[in-house]
């Protein structure tokens, strides 16, 4: 379910976070701290990306997608 297709590098991906009008949510059925965050890759898409927080200020991503319809009306 959050598989990147090639059309959507983690490269662009791993930036969303970091977009000022993101919405990130806990994730917290999983062991470690894990998190959603709905969001504007550095081409304008928008992507609902996981990712786990590591050691220190290590951040894994998870996986990536693109936002359904309603996500985007959200």
């Amino acid at each position: 379910m959050f598989r990147s297709p090639p059309d959507e590098p983690f490269a662009d991906a791993a930036l969303v976070p970091e977009d000022a009008q993101a919405l990130t949510i806990d994730d917290p059925d999983h062991d470690e701290p894990r998190f959603r965050t709905l969001g504007a890759d550095p081409m304008g898409r928008l992507l609902v990306v996981v990712y786990a927080m590591g050691p220190g200020d290590a951040i894994r991503l998870v996986g990536a997608r693109r936002a359904s319809p309603g996500e985007r009306a959200a």
